[in-house]
C-alpha cells in the first residue's frame, strides 16, 4: 500500500494508522455519527439541490437509499459494506442495473407502471448479482434499483440518476474521509480488506 509512504496529512484521513486508534466511549462514538450523518447528507442535498448544472433536471431532494448509507457509512463505518469501494461502485450498478430494467420493461409496457410488479424485483435481483460478481454489494444499492424502477419521477430522471448516484456516494464519501476520521478510523479499506 502507498499509504504508509504518503504524509501524515494525506494518510491520515485515508484511513492509514500505524497503530489503532483508541476505542471510543459509546456517547462521543454516537456524536460523531449523528455529526458525520447530518454533514453528510446537508451536503449532498445542498449539492443536488443548488448546483447549477443540475437545475434543469428534476432532482428529489435526497435518494432516499442514501439515507441508508449514511448510516451504514456513518454509524457502522467498520463493515465492509461501508467502505469507499462498495459505497460508490455498489450504490452505481444498482443504479445502472435499475435503469436497465427500467428501459428494458418500457419496451414490454408503456407505461411501465403496469409491469412494475414484476421489474423492481428484477432490478434489484440483478443488483444484487452485480454487486456480489464486482465485489461491491452495498445493501442500500437494493433501494436504489428498486427506487429507479418503481416511480414515474425517478424513472423519468433516466441515466441521470445514475450520475446523481455517482456524485452523492462521492460527495458521502468525501465528508466521512473528514469526519469520520475525528477519533475513529475509515476507512477499513479502499479497494480489498488486505491491502491496510
Amino acid at each position: 500500500s502507498i499509504l504508509p509512504r504518503l504524509p501524515i496529512l494525506l494518510s491520515y484521513p485515508l484511513g492509514f494508522r500505524k497503530t489503532p486508534p483508541p476505542s471510543l466511549p459509546t456517547t462521543v462514538h454516537t456524536l460523531i455519527s449523528v455529526i458525520t450523518t447530518f454533514l453528510g447528507l446537508l451536503t449532498v442535498t445542498a449539492i443536488v439541490n443548488f448546483a447549477p448544472q443540475l437545475q434543469h433536471i428534476s432532482t428529489p431532494v435526497l435518494i432516499p437509499s442514501l439515507g441508508a448509507g449514511a448510516v451504514l457509512n456513518y454509524v457502522t463505518p467498520n463493515l465492509p459494506a461501508a467502505q469507499p469501494r462498495p459505497t460508490i461502485l455498489g450504490q452505481t450498478i444498482s443504479a445502472t442495473v435499475g435503469v436497465a430494467i427500467a428501459k428494458g420493461f418500457e419496451r414490454l409496457s408503456e407505461p411501465l407502471d403496469d409491469l412494475a410488479w414484476l421489474a423492481v424485483p428484477t432490478a434489484v435481483a440483478v443488483a444484487v448479482l452485480a454487486m456480489r460478481l464486482t465485489n461491491t454489494v452495498h445493501p442500500p444499492g437494493g433501494a436504489t434499483a428498486a427506487l429507479t424502477v418503481a416511480t414515474s419521477s425517478t424513472r423519468n430522471l433516466s441515466w441521470w440518476i445514475v450520475a446523481l448516484v455517482a456524485l452523492s456516494t462521492s460527495t458521502m464519501v468525501g465528508v466521512g474521509l473528514v469526519v469520520n476520521n475525528i477519533g475513529r478510523k475509515w476507512p477499513e479499506f479502499w479497494w480489498s480488506s488486505e491491502e491496510m
